[in-house]
C-alpha cells in the first residue's frame, strides 16, 4: 500500500486513507472516497448495499443488461440516477447500454457526468475514448461525402 502521511479513516471500516480524496484499501479492497465512506457501500460486497433503493433498481438493471434487454437497463439506470445522482457507476452503466445501442453523444455524455462524479473510476474513462473515436470516425466518413465549395464559380 501506499504512504500514510494524512490519515482519513473510511467510516465504516475504520481503515486509513492516504489522502482525503481517494486512496486506502479498506477490507473489500475499495476505495475511500471524498464522502469518506469506501466504495463497497455501492457494490454487492455487502450486505448493506443492497438496502438502497437505488442499489436494488440497479440490481434489476444489471439483469436486464446480461438479457439484452437494453432499453430496459437504460431506464433502470435512469431511475438509479433519478434516486441518486451522486453515483458514478449508474451513470457508467447506463452508457454501457448506450454504447451497446450505438449512441455515441448519449455515451459521451454520460461518461462526462460520471467522470466529474468520480474522476478516478477507469470504466468511464474507457468508455468515453471508445465513444469518441467511433464518434471521431463518424464524422470523418460524413465529412469524405460532402462536396468540396467551389467558389471560383
Amino acid at each position: 500500500p501506499r504512504n500514510h502521511q494524512h490519515v482519513q479513516f473510511c467510516k465504516l471500516h475504520a481503515m486509513p486513507s492516504s489522502s482525503p480524496t481517494v486512496v486506502g484499501l479498506c477490507p473489500p479492497l475499495r476505495y475511500v472516497y471524498r464522502s469518506g465512506f469506501c466504495s463497497a457501500l455501492r457494490c454487492r460486497c455487502m450486505p448493506s448495499a443492497m438496502s438502497t433503493p437505488a442499489e436494488r433498481v440497479k440490481a434489476s438493471g444489471n439483469e436486464y443488461f446480461k438479457k439484452g434487454k437494453i432499453d430496459a437497463a437504460i431506464e433502470a439506470y435512469s431511475e438509479c440516477i433519478a434516486l441518486d445522482p451522486t453515483n458514478a457507476v449508474y451513470r457508467t452503466n447506463r452508457a454501457l447500454c448506450h454504447r451497446n445501442k450505438g449512441d455515441s453523444l448519449a455515451v459521451i455524455a454520460d461518461c462526462n457526468e460520471a467522470i466529474r462524479l468520480d474522476g478516478l473510476a477507469v470504466k468511464p474513462h474507457y468508455l468515453l475514448g471508445s465513444a469518441l473515436v467511433v464518434f471521431l470516425r463518424y464524422c470523418c466518413e460524413a465529412w469524405s461525402h460532402v462536396p468540396p465549395n467551389d467558389s471560383t464559380s
